[in-house]
């Protein structure tokens, strides 16, 4: 070592050399000069190794190992990887190896938590959102009914589902809640709006999709179970994009029930009061839900990751830093 640099690998006082013969890993040779040959500096170290399984077992060896570098043939020793010097440190250092360690687990769990927080708070707010959109959906279409169809005068005013093609009609109230969902589909916020019932008086009228007949079979199966809870939703992707779909029952009631039971052109006239007669559904897009709530959360995610960043910086800094000259 002390050919190759020209100073000895431990400088101080005896019981100060002595401590760092026992504990400490001399400075790589070509930290004090860096033409030396890397092979020479690895068959150096593997010689002066503090484990004897990684020292060479006899003198033999380390000779056979510099005649290989004189003679430019690959050597048998190798350099101490990153895996082995990270746990000799830990090992030297364990309470900069427990920090280290605490640091970075605890900012794996944090980015995890903070992800998971993201995405419950992208789904309840828009599962509230479409709750009372349904809500106010509901609303309009029972003013319509009572006061706008109920002050009506049926002889001079027809209600019809076929007022598009009658003079002097107005829809009815179904048919209105119908007509005003395939508006609000055709806006730009991405809002899909249906009344479907698997007894549709229009064409295209029925369940489209999975989620619509499961949607249906299961409020009928909770309407008939008495539960009070009427409605059905899942978070889901729709032509690739991140969407929640929401559906609530729309149940049979006693002024509608005369009207679906008498005309003729009815699918189906045997309807009772609180039968499940067709589904509200809405499909509202979280794409920019989800911006936004990342873009609220950003500012935490680069603390967290700022202070994990100091931290590790700090803790490796401290295994791959050259040593210090001791005077």
């Amino acid at each position: 070592y002390e050919m190759l640099t020209g100073e000895r690998p431990f400088q101080g006082g005896r019981r100060l050399v002595l401590l760092q013969v026992l504990e400490d890993d001399p400075r790589p040779p070509r930290g004090l000069n860096d033409q030396i040959p890397k092979d020479l500096e690895t068959i150096c170290l593997k010689a002066m190794a503090k484990s004897p399984t990684r020292r060479y077992v006899t003198a033999d060896e380390l000779a056979a190992d510099l005649k290989r570098f004189l003679n430019g043939e690959p050597i048998s020793a190798r350099p101490m990887g990153r895996a082995e010097r990270l746990w000799r440190w830990c090992r030297r250092y364990p309470l900069a190896a427990s920090l280290m360690i605490a640091v970075v687990l605890g900012s794996i769990i944090g980015f995890a938590y903070l992800s998971r927080l993201s995405t419950w708070f992208v789904r309840e707010t828009a599962l509230a959102s479409v709750q009372m959109e349904a809500d106010m959906l509901e609303r309009i279409n029972a003013y319509y009914s009572e006061e706008v169809v109920g002050r009506l005068d049926w002889k001079e005013v027809e209600v019809t589902h076929e007022y598009a093609s009658t003079q002097n009609a107005l829809p009815l109230p179904a048919t209105f809640t119908i007509d005003a969902g395939e508006r609000i589909s055709e806006g730009t916020s991405g809002m899909q709006v249906r009344l479907y019932s698997d007894y549709p008086w229009r064409e295209n009228g029925g369940p489209k999709d999975a989620f619509e007949r499961t949607a249906l079979s299961e409020l009928r199966e909770r309407a008939a179970e008495g539960d009070d809870d009427l409605s059905f939703h899942a978070f889901t992707e729709q032509d690739g994009q991140p969407v929640v779909r929401y559906a609530r029952a729309q149940v049979m009631k006693e002024s509608c029930k005369l009207c679906h039971n008498s005309d003729q052109r009815s699918p189906k006239r045997d309807w009772r009061v609180g039968d499940v007669a067709g589904v509200l559904s809405i499909t509202r897009p979280l794409e920019s839900d989800i911006a936004r709530t990342r873009s609220g959360l950003r500012g935490a995610f680069a603390l967290a990751a700022g202070i994990a960043v100091v931290l590790v910086a700090v803790s490796l800094g401290l295994l791959i830093r050259p040593r210090s000259k001791i005077d």
